[in-house]
């Protein structure tokens, strides 16, 4: 399931300027969302060990400037687009009812974002997305691809497109992640996926604390269509549900 919802911010002053890592402010209201409407459901998400989340998302902004300091917007109904997709039908429902919760109270009290910045207009909108039935798909990002080696607590590699082990990184993730599809996804499958850049970039991004270092742009996948279906619902690479690894097909 995918779905956009559009947010109209506003602020005090001329302008917002929502600092590098502002991503971590939508995962807060996320998280709100879902708790609000479903606690038992939060608390098996986020409060149970660290089960891997089997969504992702996007952020875009309308005429919006990018500048040393993070993204900069006009102060008064600004537009922050966040796309949303999600493999499992139930939690992807979960987090639709929480931000329509948001959208029935914003009517009586504006919610905050980060610091001066209000949420004044929420619209949600769901999008049908078609079975994948081809083995070959052109895919661009929506938000960056993280491919990471998790050695031990605070202590992570990451790796770009440039790296030979950018796609050995991207299998293992896959391996972890899908393991409840293993009935119809076997290791071979995910060991046969291939990726190849086509308008690549390097990005680095700022995820709470850490910087990351991560991918962005137009890329081919190949592999079995079940896989893509997957990777395009639910992501592509680690940390997906921090609003990395999100794609579209082109």
């Amino acid at each position: 399931m995918r779905f956009t919802v559009e947010l109209t911010l506003n602020s005090t002053k001329d302008s917002i300027l929502l600092a590098p890592g502002y991503q971590s402010s939508l995962v807060s209201l996320l998280k709100s969302a879902l708790e609000a409407v479903n606690p038992e459901y939060f608390k098996a998400l986020y409060e149970n060990g660290n089960p891997m989340k089997l969504y992702t998302f996007g952020v875009y902004f309308p005429n919006a400037k990018f500048i040393h300091e993070g993204v900069e917007l006009e102060g008064e109904n600004a537009k922050l687009i966040w796309n949303f997709s999600c493999i499992e039908p139930r939690m992807a429902m979960a987090f639709y009812n929480g931000i329509l919760s948001i959208k029935q109270g914003i009517n009586q009290h504006p919610r905050r974002l980060i610091g001066s910045t209000l949420i004044t207009d929420v619209k949600i909108h769901q999008i049908n997305l078609p079975t994948i039935t081809s083995n070959t798909i052109t895919i661009r990002t929506l938000s960056g691809i993280v491919a990471r080696n998790h050695i031990k607590r605070d202590k992570d590699w990451f790796y770009s497109y440039k790296d030979p082990e950018f796609i050995q990184m991207l299998k293992r993730t896959m391996t972890t992640k899908y393991e409840s599809f293993f009935g119809r996804l076997t290791p071979a499958i995910i060991n046969n996926f291939e990726i190849t850049p086509i308008q690549p970039k390097k990005n680095v991004v700022k995820s709470y604390e850490k910087w990351v270092e991560c991918s962005a742009g137009v890329y081919v996948l190949k592999g079995q269509s079940e896989l893509l279906e997957l990777i395009r619902d639910g992501g592509l690479g680690s940390r997906t549900g921090l609003g990395f690894g999100m794609v579209e097909v082109i």
